[in-house]
């Protein structure tokens, strides 16, 4: 089998990727789909944090109390990729229920965190996308997944 004989060269790196199980090439990223994406599971719980974040807000009735505005971009991002959609840098900041002055702020930490990066819109030069970089969206799969076996 292909994989096998990738295997033998000793020029060929080394492959994990045909290591994965039979139904991993179901769950991949389409921004990187060489990394498997996240167990059903696991978007789940990263959809119901970011639920329970806007329904404690909504019964506070104070925003200000609970300011995680990285903390929730992140999680809208890890959303988004788990979905495979695109987010526009204004809706990552509208995500995260902050002004956009502050959203822009702390994408620009998390960007030079190495954790989201930044693409043009091809079609629209007025648009700027924002995703999870590889290291993001590891971190959040590490936390979402550590975070459910608690």
């Amino acid at each position: 089998d292909l994989a096998a004989k990738l295997r033998s060269c000793s020029s060929a790196p080394n492959f994990e990727l045909f290591d994965l199980p039979d139904n991993a090439s179901q769950s991949r990223s389409i921004f990187f789909p060489d990394v498997r994406a996240s167990e059903p599971d696991t978007r789940e719980l990263a959809r119901s944090t970011y639920r329970a974040r806007r329904l404690r807000e909504s019964i506070f009735k104070d925003p200000d109390l609970f300011g995680e505005p990285a903390w929730d971009i992140l999680l809208d991002l890890a959303n988004a990729a788990f979905a495979g959609e695109r987010v526009s840098v204004s809706s990552a900041c509208l995500g995260a229920t902050v002004p956009s002055t502050t959203g822009l702020r702390w994408l620009s930490i998390l960007e030079g965190k190495g954790l989201v990066e930044r693409e043009d819109d091809l079609l629209d030069g007025r648009r700027t996308y924002v995703r999870l970089t590889r290291k993001g969206l590891s971190r959040m799969d590490n936390y979402l997944r550590a975070s459910a076996a608690l």
